[in-house]
């Protein structure tokens, strides 16, 4: 699938310095940039359920592995990774590089352990607090975050201690949402060649920082269009503005390539140039949970919080924002005749069924996932 493995010409981007005629040439190019297609993996958000895309490309880096051998990784068939919360963890776990700075550091089956190893510890709450918030419904609204955080933070910054995003070994692309500006913001390694790069563990604390859930993050950065300033992130879950992040990863390739277009791509962007791969997480909550007549007489406290685990509010925004994404890059893509060039994986059923979250995705893959990125492997070629 594309070329992956490199960021050339990706992230040489530096419109606040040099144009591109004048940068120097790039160490190497994948020969399936010129002319070829551009591969795209986005993973969406979703807490503890980054299982399920996580088991999806487990089997599928397995399926490289056998053909190109036991060093293959998901990183090396895909241009752009982007992911939101979770999934931003995961993209960032993906194209991180290793001690030589040469080779993606994990296999999937590694992330996999990760979440499986650590997901009790990030969400638990121990003694009299958390015997009140599994108690009382409104806890969580009166009481602050549901968890300190603190566990997720130490285990991002053990597995991403000293990388920038500057070190991935492909690009990624990762949202969260500034409370001070009120506005999203969108990490990438499509930004300025000679930095300065935010750390990738800064970058995922700050992406799964979900409201009610999780503290805000704030991290400084030194600007590289003020005379080097700093100035300071105040940021939490990217699922407030883009739980699928498939179409802003898009909308930076499109930016990318009118960028560079006269150097490495054709003048516009080709539909038929763009082999998209979008994994949700299933829905946060079971579809028909609420009626008109459920909700006509909600306040505010209600709205956020619905019990000990519904969060009506987040959960809805969520699903649509999924839903619209998806909707408008499957029409994009049918408009130009290109379907075949997208594929969305997303389950409706798991909130239905008792099985939990792993057991789930591993009968999900034995079954389906897999099967449409064999022909869509062949047309990236």
């Amino acid at each position: 699938m594309g070329g992956g493995g490199s960021k050339a010409p990706f992230s040489n981007t530096n419109t606040d310095a040099a144009s591109p005629e004048k940068l120097p040439p790039l160490e190497r190019l994948p020969p399936a940039r010129y002319g070829k297609h551009i591969t795209m993996l986005s993973i969406d958000g979703g807490g503890i359920r980054g299982l399920i895309p996580l088991v999806i490309l487990e089997s599928l880096e397995k399926k490289l592995q056998d053909l190109d051998g036991k060093q293959a990784r998901i990183a090396d068939y895909f241009d752009v990774i982007a992911g939101t919360s979770t999934g931003g963890l995961i993209a960032a776990m993906l194209a991180a590089p290793d001690e030589e700075r040469k080779r993606p550091r994990f296999r999937v089956q590694e992330i996999t352990s990760f979440y499986k190893d650590h997901g009790h510890n990030i969400f638990k709450r121990d003694g009299l607090l958390g015997l009140l918030y599994r108690a009382i419904p409104l806890m969580p609204v009166l009481m602050g975050p549901k968890y300190d955080g603190v566990y997720l933070r130490d285990r991002i910054e053990e597995k991403m201690k000293g990388l920038t995003m500057g070190d991935t070994r492909t690009n990624i692309v990762v949202p969260a949402f500034n409370v001070r500006s009120m506005m999203p913001v969108v990490f990438s390694s499509f930004g300025p060649r000679r930095g300065p790069w935010s750390r990738l563990a800064d970058i995922c604390i700050a992406t799964s920082a979900a409201p009610t859930y999780f503290p805000a993050h704030n991290f400084p950065i030194r600007s590289s269009t003020t005379n080097g300033s700093q100035y300071h992130h105040d940021l939490v879950d990217g699922g407030l503005a883009a739980n699928n992040p498939t179409m802003i990863a898009m909308a930076m390739v499109a930016q990318q390539i009118n960028h560079y277009r006269n150097r490495y791509f054709p003048p516009r962007l080709d539909y038929d140039k763009l082999i998209v791969v979008s994994l949700g997480t299933t829905y946060a909550k079971e579809i028909d949970s609420y009626t008109a007549g459920d909700v006509a007489q909600w306040g505010a406290l209600r709205w956020v919080r619905d019990g000990p685990r519904r969060t009506p509010l987040f959960d809805m925004l969520s699903c649509a924002n999924d839903y619209l994404v998806n909707v408008n890059i499957a029409f994009l893509f049918h408009s130009k005749k290109f379907q075949n060039n997208y594929l969305r994986i997303q389950d409706v059923t798991l909130a239905k069924r008792k099985d939990n979250v792993l057991s789930f995705a591993d009968k999900y893959i034995r079954i389906k996932s897999v099967v449409p990125l064999v022909p869509m492997g062949v047309l990236a070629y």
